[in-house]
């Protein structure tokens, strides 16, 4: 039912519908809604499948309009989830930048961006330095590429803490989007393990 109810969201314009047709989580259960009501409209069983519909539907304008109108309050509550989604964003956002502590206001960012600047810097210092070893220096390449992959392999563990710390706090600010608070260390070791979100 999912490319019928795309092709009717597309057709008549329902945006919000047509967004959460986009969203894995959301795609069959509104897919399904779509189709139930234009199975109501149409008079078809509750088995009839995707060329049915569009068969219905293409035969009886005045049935997609009814359709349309029904949809309507469809696509009125997914357009309220949206903005109420967008709200705990932007609540998360502004407590932030709210917080008298500007160590604590400004620490996810600047630890994003000052980890993420030194990562691009160290990538692509070693690959010009191999390109450059390899294109312009090809017999002191033998040695120079064996000793930059063990300097490589010897600040490994740096940049693993620094992923890791990174993946803590895109984590953590998913929780606080969500508009919970964000668990401590053995609540979400908890829900890791027991498989909860």
């Amino acid at each position: 039912m999912l490319g019928f109810a795309i092709g009717l969201a597309a057709r008549l314009g329902l945006h919000a519908i047509g967004r959460a047709l986009d969203h894995p989580d959301k795609a069959a259960g509104v897919a399904e809604r779509v189709a139930d009501v234009a199975r109501a409209v149409t008079g078809q069983p509750p088995d009839a499948d995707e060329g049915a519909l569009t068969e219905a539907l293409k035969a009886d304008p005045a049935a997609l309009a009814q359709v349309q109108t029904r949809l309507a309050d469809v696509e009125a509550e997914l357009a309220a989830e949206e903005t109420a989604r967008a709200a705990l964003s932007l609540q998360a956002y502004q407590a932030d930048l709210s917080n008298p502590d500007p160590w604590v206001r400004r620490l996810r960012p600047t630890f994003g961006y000052c980890f993420t600047w030194t990562w691009a810097l160290w990538l692509n210092g070693f690959l010009v330095l191999a390109a450059y070893f390899l294109l312009f220096k090809p017999v002191q390449a033998a040695v120079a590429i064996p000793l930059m992959i063990e300097l490589v392999k010897a600040t490994g563990a740096l940049w693993i803490g620094g992923l890791s710390i990174m993946g803590v706090y895109t984590g953590l600010r998913s929780w606080e989007k969500k508009g919970g608070q964000a668990p401590g260390p053995l609540g979400a070791i908890g829900r890791l393990l027991g498989g909860g979100k």
